[in-house]
């Protein structure tokens, strides 16, 4: 058997080991608590990435419908413009055949006028 000094010298050697090992394993758990620190760090700025691209695809789809709602209106001017054209065409039109029916109306009257005092004479 060994002295008690032997063991108690077995004892502290194995105290000092299991220390060691508890210090090596202390320094391997801070490893990976600053690695899972960086994982999250860059785990976050892709989840903003990733936000901030689903928030420019939502901008994009407004601006397609946007641009589709613009073309619609644009068309609904350009048929408004071509149908006021139109009108001012007409309404010029419709002014000439005024100014001959004035024309016209007078001359009927100058007639009247000239029958009325040649049946007087």
């Amino acid at each position: 058997m060994s002295s008690p000094d032997e063991q108690l010298d077995l004892l502290v050697l194995e105290i000092a080991n299991l220390r060691d090992e508890l210090d090596q394993e202390t320094s391997k758990r801070k490893v990976l608590d600053s690695q899972l620190q960086k994982h999250k760090a860059e785990l976050k700025r892709l989840e903003e990435q990733i936000a901030t691209k689903k928030r420019i695809r939502d901008l994009l789809e407004q601006e397609q419908v946007a641009r589709k709602e613009n073309d619609k209106l644009q068309d609904q001017v350009n048929d408004a413009q071509r149908w006021l054209e139109e009108t001012v065409d007409k309404d010029s039109e419709l002014q000439k055949l005024r100014d001959e029916l004035a024309v016209i109306n007078n001359t009927v009257q100058e007639l009247k006028q000239q029958l009325s005092a040649s049946g007087k004479m």
